[in-house]
């Protein structure tokens, strides 16, 4: 079942989501702080997401389609993290928004744990008290409701499983209606990314689009996706329509071939997008700034966007010069002579790259490209495929860049393929060589698809 794990990283124990996951189940985990998580080894692999309570829109989506939400609440006093964040109030504050969003959701779970940990019994006398209320109020909020609650008083995975094989029991006794309504779910069609490339540089490129429109009437969604510029896609919308959709810039933002409207992901918040303008402005005071629609660039004087950065842009009439949107980004351009690209570059990864706050990305000597780094590209990807409808850690995404290797972490199966599929192979589950025809490949998943 699809598992919406909700916990502060004192409170998640090492090897619960192993465990959870090697018992079937589908995890997306949502955490206080993507920086910290990745310093846990025993995180890498799983969808996380960075949540904020104070944002209800990001709890509505990924409690949509949700069997089970599970929120690990309440730290002792004495928590890791308690220097850091204030002791209840993250979780106190998500709970509530939680309860709330499970009013809203359509479909929406049919349980929800609270495991109250070692706090149940806390350090802090006064602090009982306000435990109980607040898990009383929860209570009180989902009782006439269809959400069965449950509260456990430790965080091991042995008693999670336990709660969740009662609410295993409790499905088997449902009425046949009932059954049906969750096999409905069950159904959901798979998933296929691919980069577009490949699509459009197939050696067979008339076997491969054959192959992919056999693959769409199958019931699976076909998601390109691709860094390239936007014009490039349109030019070959006529040849795309097994896909309504493209991802582009590495899961910076979502093509809809038909309308030809950018729906962008939200990625670097807009303080650490000052903090970067205001470096490389005392670098060079000389800076030019464009924008357009969350994505911004800064040029050393007065450069026009170069074609790599423009594409990615959008298009240039709806760009706005002399500003920076007051919004979160999903990346940000800096262009103008090598040496001081340079200079801008060497700054950001003393301060911000060795950090693990952004990734950087050198399209060429001149043009500098500043992202998220993997895992928060793979919240990005995770954004997409809500509004996509498509399921969670879908079938498979064919790999053939290391760029493309944030995709490895929310899809559960990659298979690897092309010029880097020796480099990408150890985290694949499947590795073709470069010689491999685009339409063989295809041709196995379709015929995987069929056996499921």
């Amino acid at each position: 079942m699809r598992i919406l794990v909700i916990s502060t990283l004192s409170d998640l124990r090492e090897g619960v989501l192993a465990q959870l996951r090697d018992a079937g189940h589908d995890l997306v985990v949502v955490i206080p702080s993507m920086k910290t998580a990745r310093e846990r080894s025993d995180l890498s692999g799983f969808a996380l997401f960075e949540g904020d309570s104070s944002c209800p829109g990001d709890w509505q989506r990924l409690i949509e389609g949700s069997e089970v939400v599970l929120h690990l609440a309440y730290s002792t006093s004495n928590a890791p993290e308690c220097g850091a964040e204030p002791r209840h109030v993250l979780r106190q504050d998500s709970v509530f928004q939680t309860v709330e969003a499970i009013g809203r959701a359509t479909p929406g779970p049919g349980m929800m744990i609270v495991a109250s940990g070692p706090s149940s019994s806390p350090d802090d006398p006064s602090d009982a008290s306000l435990i109980k209320d607040r898990l009383e109020h929860i209570a009180r909020t989902v009782e006439d409701g269809q959400v069965a609650l449950h509260f456990i008083r430790t965080h091991e995975s042995d008693d999670i499983l336990a709660a969740l094989s009662e609410d295993a029991r409790c499905e088997r006794d449902e009425p046949s209606s009932a059954k049906t309504a969750h096999s409905e779910v069950d159904s959901e069609p798979a998933c296929l990314a691919l980069p577009l490339e490949s699509i459009l540089n197939d050696p067979e490129p008339s076997k491969t689009f054959k192959m992919l429109e056999a693959i769409a009437s199958a019931g699976v969604h076909i998601v390109p996706f691709t860094s390239s510029a936007m014009y490039e896609v349109l030019r070959h919308r006529e040849s795309l329509q097994f896909s309504r959709y493209v991802i582009m810039g590495d899961g910076a933002a979502l093509l809809d071939i038909m309308t030809e409207d950018v729906i962008r992901t939200e990625l670097l918040e807009p303080t650490l997008l000052e903090e970067l303008v205001t470096c490389a402005r005392g670098v060079s005071p000389r800076l030019s700034i464009y924008s357009e629609r969350g994505m911004n660039l800064i040029s050393d004087g007065s450069i026009p966007p170069l074609a790599e950065a423009a594409g990615i842009l959008g298009v240039a009439e709806n760009m706005i010069e002399g500003s920076l949107h007051d919004r979160p980004a999903t990346r940000l351009f800096i262009q103008g002579p090598p040496a001081w690209v340079g200079r801008v570059q060497s700054v950001f990864t003393e301060t911000w790259w060795k950090s693990g706050v952004i990734a950087l990305l050198e399209y060429h000597p001149g043009l500098l490209g500043v992202l998220p780094p993997t895992a928060d590209r793979s919240i990005g990807l995770q954004r997409i495929e809500t509004l996509l409808g498509a399921p969670r850690r879908s079938s498979v995404v064919l790999v053939s860049s290391p760029l493309d290797a944030g995709l490895i972490e929310i899809y559960g199966q990659t298979w690897a393929f092309g010029p880097f599929a020796d480099v990408m192979g150890r985290h694949a589950t499947r590795r073709f060589p470069a010689e491999s025809p685009l339409h063989g490949l295809l041709g196995d998943f379709l015929a995987r698809q069929s056996r499921r």
